[in-house]
């Protein structure tokens, strides 16, 4: 699928993965050592063929996590087979494309 040939690749596993640390100042100093609380904050989507499962995990700090998983018989292979790398990743918003360095 993504290495250019015109075989197409069966897709058995997709794992997406989200990663947010930020700094929060509040009104009030937390403590005298602290000025500012950091949030550490992270989600994960797994879409496995094998187990048939959609999997959801999200991290709150250091102590919480919360985890969804759905057994989805005979449709998670339909989906995965429905994968397109044609189309995929085509209507991407974001960051403009890298331009190159001239000099280089």
């Amino acid at each position: 699928m993504f290495d250019g040939s015109d075989k197409l690749d069966r897709v058995d596993r997709v794992s997406i993965d989200y990663h947010r640390v930020k700094k929060i100042k509040g009104k009030l100093p937390i403590s005298v050592s602290m000025e500012y609380y950091t949030g550490d904050y992270s989600e994960q989507l797994v879409i496995d063929r094998e187990t048939e499962t959609l999997e959801h995990t999200e991290r709150v700090g250091s102590g919480c996590v919360i985890t969804r998983k759905h057994f989805v018989q005979e449709c998670v292979g339909d989906l995965l087979d429905d994968l397109d790398a044609d189309y995929l990743f085509k209507h991407i918003v974001g960051n403009a494309p890298v331009t190159q360095d001239p000099s280089l």
